[in-house]
């Protein structure tokens, strides 16, 4: 995991915006249990970090993910900003949340990720795995394809939106 986040360091010195997105079930337990965290650059450097194979030894993955330098791309964050906290001791930030940015110019509120990669990429993504077991060992490859999937394309979908708010004047909204 330490080499990991250091080619992530070195990626983010060209570009500091770090996609992100978690994995985890809530459902068997009072506390939701964190399973995979995704991360990607916008060179294509990305991340499948399986907690359970990694332990509890987070500290390499907390100073990247909380780095204050860093901006975080999530897609509907809430709850992975509240397990990220849980896991990591604090809340990444700053955020910049494409779905709350889209219904700044003119998408609805809860617009998936899915729909949104459509509408600004014209980029079909397969959503087999949306209710997939992510306590399941091993990790099949199609719920790994679609958890990339999850964070490959926020670098461009924040490039698109930032566009949008910047031309409408209302980028300061978002932030």
């Amino acid at each position: 995991l330490d080499r990991i986040c250091a080619e992530f360091r070195t990626a983010l010195a060209a570009d500091a915006r770090l996609a992100i997105d978690t994995e985890f079930v809530g459902e068997r337990s009072y506390e939701p249990s964190l399973e995979l965290v995704q991360l990607a650059t916008v060179d294509g450097l990305v991340a499948l970090v399986d907690i359970r194979a990694v332990g509890h030894e987070l500290d390499a993955l907390a100073d990247l993910i909380l780095d204050p330098n860093v901006l975080k791309l999530v897609h509907a964050g809430g709850q992975d900003v509240g397990i990220l906290r849980s896991y990591l001791g604090n809340a990444p930030a700053p955020l910049f949340d494409t779905q709350i940015a889209a219904s700044y110019v003119g998408f609805p509120l809860q617009l998936g990720y899915g729909q949104m990669v459509r509408s600004l990429l014209r980029i079909e993504l397969a959503k087999d795995e949306s209710f997939a077991d992510w306590t399941r060992r091993p990790i099949t490859t199609a719920m790994l394809d679609y958890a990339a999937n999850d964070v490959v394309h926020l670098h461009d979908v924040h490039d698109k939106l930032r566009g949008r708010l910047e031309k409408l004047g209302r980028g300061s909204w978002v932030d």
